[in-house]
């Protein structure tokens, strides 16, 4: 059987986050707030895009240079940050508990 050589047009559509976090759902929204793109954010802190898409979809968490770094940028306090992401930890039960 012979396959077909003909090619598609990729589809550009928007996938959901990896993981909805609240940090991830902060993130997006102060950097959505100002109208900034991903490469706008990257040209002014320094970090990298990907590394802002990672966390904006919940695949990773930010150590705490980066998150000094984005509260910083975007006028947030590390305590807001700090509760988005114990709300997180909470929700996945992985400390089995209320935090202290």
């Amino acid at each position: 059987m012979k396959r077909s050589t003909k090619r598609t047009k990729s589809r550009t559509t928007k996938r959901p986050p990896a993981h909805e976090t609240h940090v991830g759902n902060l993130l997006r929204a102060e950097r959505e707030k100002r109208g900034l793109a991903l490469r706008d954010v990257e040209a002014e802190t320094g970090l990298w895009g990907g590394g802002i898409s990672f966390l904006e979809n919940g695949r990773s968490v930010p150590d705490l240079l980066t998150a000094y770094i984005l509260c910083d940028f975007y006028g947030l306090s590390l305590n807001r940050l700090v509760a988005a992401f114990i709300k997180d930890d909470s929700r996945s039960g992985s400390r089995g508990g209320k935090p202290r």
